[in-house]
This record gives C-alpha cells, sequence and structure tokens, in this order.
C-alpha cells in the first residue's frame, strides 16, 4: 500500500526524544489516495495503491544484489558475537542504508512501531484510555483524565506513577514505547499497574476506546475577534474547525485569526478540509511529476462557514500543508499573512506502507500554490512581517500586529489587552 503525505516539523517546545519522533512523522507523509493526500514540512506524500504486490527482480537486479548476500552470509559466518545475530535488524539497518543512499533528506524507512504512532497522528484518533501522561523522575505520571473516559470509569486519577502495563516495568522507558503499550485494538483490554501518591499500589483493567487527538485549539482572542491555532492537519481537522467557528459565533466573533506557526503540515486532506471552510471552493495547490501534466487538487465547491476577515500567523515553522493553506488563503485574497517567512516545502513523498507495517517514503513529485508559485526552497513572504520577539518582550507580538490588523477591518478599536493563548503542554502525550 502506498500514500501521499507531508512532513511535520516537531512541536515548538518538544522534547529531544519527541523531536526525533517527529522528524520520523514528517519523512513520512501518506494516506490513500482515494481518502485523503497528506503534507508535511518535511514532505508531502502520495498513495498509488497498489497494495502488497510481489517485486519483479530482473536479472540485472539478481546479479547487483549478489553482494549485498554475499556481505550478508560473511557476517552469518565469521562475525565474533556472543549473542546470536538479529535477522531484522540487520534487514532494517541495510534498508535505512539504501534509503540514506538517495541522498535526499525527505525520504525515510520508517519501522512498525513508529508507523503506528504516525498513522494515529493522521486519523487523529486511537484505541486507547483517555488520559494524558508527562515523565516525572523516570516514571510516567497521570496529569490529564478526560471525561466519560474509559480512565475515569475504571477510577485512574491525577497524579497516579504508572508503574507497569501488560507486565512491563515502564520506569525509564522512552515514552514513546510506553504509548505503544497502552494503546491498542478498540474494545481489548490492557492492564496497568499504578502507584497512587500515598503509595498504595493498585492494578487495574481498562478496555481501550476510541481517543480523539485534536489538532487546533480556539478561543476568544479580544471582542468580537476569534482564535484558532492548528497545530496539525490530520483526518479531523476540517470537523475541528466547523465546531470551532461554531462556538466563535456564538460569542459575536466577527474577525478571525488563524495560527499557523510551527505547523509542519499534515494530511492534505485535512488542509483541504480547511480551505473548503474558509475559501468554499477553488484549487488548493498544483502538482507537478516528471512527465506527467500538471495536476490540480481542487477545493470541493461549497460555501464556505464565514467571510470573516481573515489573518493568518506564520513563521519559519510554517510548512507543507500549513503552507498550502497560507498561499491558497493569499492567492484567492481571502486574507493577509503577518509573521515570518516560512520554511519552504514544496516537494511530495509517496509514502508507500510495506507487508510488516513498516513504510518507506520517497520524492515523487513538486507542489505549487493555486497560482503556480513555487513553494520548495522559497517559501512564503508574509504580507505583514513582524520583527523575532526580544526575551524582555511579554506581549505576542504576531497576535497584537494581527489584532491590530482586523480591527482595521471591522472598524473598531478595543481598549483591552489581548487574551493569552492557551497553549498545550508539550511534554503531555495522550494515551
Amino acid at each position: 500500500m502506498s500514500i501521499t503525505v507531508s512532513n511535520p516539523l516537531p512541536p515548538r517546545g518538544a522534547s529531544t526524544t519527541w523531536r526525533v519522533r517527529w522528524m520520523l512523522v514528517a519523512l513520512t507523509l501518506g494516506v490513500a489516495v482515494a481518502v485523503f493526500v497528506a503534507g508535511f514540512a518535511f514532505g508531502h506524500f502520495a498513495t498509488p495503491g497498489e497494495g502488497h504486490i510481489a517485486p519483479m527482480i530482473t536479472a540485472d537486479q539478481a546479479r547487483q544484489f549478489h553482494i549485498f548476500w554475499e556481505a550478508w552470509h560473511k557476517i552469518q559466518q565469521r562475525f565474533y558475537s556472543p549473542t546470536a545475530l538479529d535477522p531484522q535488524a540487520m534487514t532494517y539497518g541495510a534498508i535505512h542504508g539504501m534509503v540514506a543512499s538517495l541522498g535526499d533528506p525527505f525520504a525515510s524507512f520508517v519501522e512498525p512501531p513508529e508507523h503506528r504512532l504516525e498513522s494515529d497522528t493522521f486519523k487523529g484518533d486511537f484505541g486507547g484510555i483517555g488520559a494524558s501522561l508527562i515523565s516525572v523522575d523516570a516514571y510516567p505520571t497521570i496529569v490529564e483524565v478526560y471525561m466519560a473516559s474509559p480512565a475515569e470509569g475504571a477510577g485512574l486519577q491525577v497524579g497516579d506513577r504508572l508503574l507497569s502495563v501488560e507486565g512491563t516495568q515502564v520506569a525509564g522507558l522512552l515514552m514513546e514505547d510506553i504509548v505503544l503499550l497502552v494503546r491498542g485494538p478498540l474494545g481489548s483490554p490492557v492492564q496497568l499497574e499504578v502507584q497512587r501518591a500515598s503509595g498504595e499500589e493498585l492494578a487495574l483493567s481498562i478496555v481501550r476506546q476510541r481517543v480523539e487527538m485534536p489538532s487546533l485549539n480556539w478561543q476568544l482572542l479580544a471582542e468580537g475577534i476569534g482564535y484558532v491555532g492548528i497545530q496539525l492537519f490530520s483526518a479531523r481537522t476540517g470537523e475541528e474547525l466547523t465546531r470551532a467557528i461554531q462556538e466563535l459565533q456564538t460569542h459575536g466573533v466577527g474577525a478571525l485569526v488563524l495560527d499557523l506557526r510551527g505547523n509542519g503540515g499534515g494530511l492534505t486532506g485535512g488542509a483541504i478540509d480547511v480551505l473548503h471552510g474558509l475559501l468554499g471552493h477553488g484549487i488548493a495547490f498544483r502538482e507537478l511529476r516528471p512527465g506527467a501534466p500538471e495536476q490540480r487538487h481542487a477545493i470541493p465547491f461549497g460555501e464556505p462557514l464565514v467571510e470573516w476577515p481573515l489573518a493568518v500567523l506564520v513563521d519559519g515553522g510554517t510548512a507543507s500543508a500549513a503552507e498550502m493553506v497560507a498561499a491558497a488563503i493569499h492567492d484567492y485574497e481571502r486574507g493577509v499573512l503577518i509573521g515570518q517567512r516560512t520554511f519552504g516545502k514544496g516537494s511530495v513523498q509517496a509514502m508507500y506502507q510495506l507487508s510488516d507495517g513498516s513504510s518507506v517514503h520517497v520524492t515523487v513529485s513538486k507542489w505549487f500554490s493555486a497560482n503556480g508559485y513555487p513553494i520548495d526552497g522559497a517559501g512564503l513572504e508574509p504580507d505583514l512581517v513582524v520583527a523575532p520577539a526580544g526575551a524582555a518582550e511579554t506581549e505576542d507580538a504576531y497576535l497584537r500586529r494581527a489584532v491590530d490588523y482586523l480591527e482595521q477591518q471591522v472598524g473598531h478599536i478595543s481598549a483591552g489587552r489581548i487574551a493569552p493563548i492557551k497553549s498545550r503542554d508539550s511534554r503531555k502525550v495522550m494515551v
């Protein structure tokens, strides 16, 4: 199976470990073409969808590959090791090396565990217990239990320290590995051992249910001005935007700040859904492959959710699918771009899922804005440039500039300060 995607940059403030994982996701973009195309800061992936087909090996390829098996057998026969060799590790190492030999920073090989995590991210949901963790003194600790979740029903509490999952001791494990242990098929039970702040230890059995991963947050920013910040484009972003705008309408909002700063991309299907909500219809982006005619990716015809004046915040972390959205809004003169020049990720990677659950991602094309502007290596220059914030600044200069602009558009100047953005704790991981 193959898919088209784009690579996301790591979230602002993410830990080194999660930055590595996000780089993997970023070099991953991929979803079935029939469903959606994905776009990220480090790559945009496409899905031909040929499924698992036995490769046809030519005689010339067999001769070229003979040296690989020659080296493999020499290592098996001669390498001194007190433990048995791991054929899977050797195979994966060879594939990693093959991809690296391409010299393409956006090509990658993603092993099954990482592929599971990126798939959850793209879908926007997973089978889990409905809680958030952070690492405290090398132990994953519950910092949030969602209402009406399996975790709440089982009696899990904020402050509980996770000791083991399915019998595996989790102290010192990477958070990603713990996430993979807790998440699983819908309707399946997971066995947890936790320790309360009092020292009491409990064994809990929790049946996994569908847990949604929000891709955006919204709030009232100033009188009559709403805010929507999109962290990543997933399959659910379009419906989340619809709900956010409906809520903002109840607060008398008549102008909108769309924050794409630090957004490394995501599914292009999610990006197109956002454009459908804000533009209504048109061309989302253009794609060009060697020897093939230009392909125009359309925004489904319809009416926009609102026609409010729009300010889009961008910076050097705005990439791929986020750049697609910003570029289309700019090309159709739907709003202004405010901030710093964007990342400039305009290549397309196809993600091919392999039979063991791993995937390989390779660059297959370039994409351009609706008006044909080349994004790759160039990025987007904002209409209103904001200087990088100084260390002593307490107000978000990007938001201040956006609010000033929108207030001019609606003819209303408010005296109050801008409401602080309710940012997410980047250390928290959902399970």
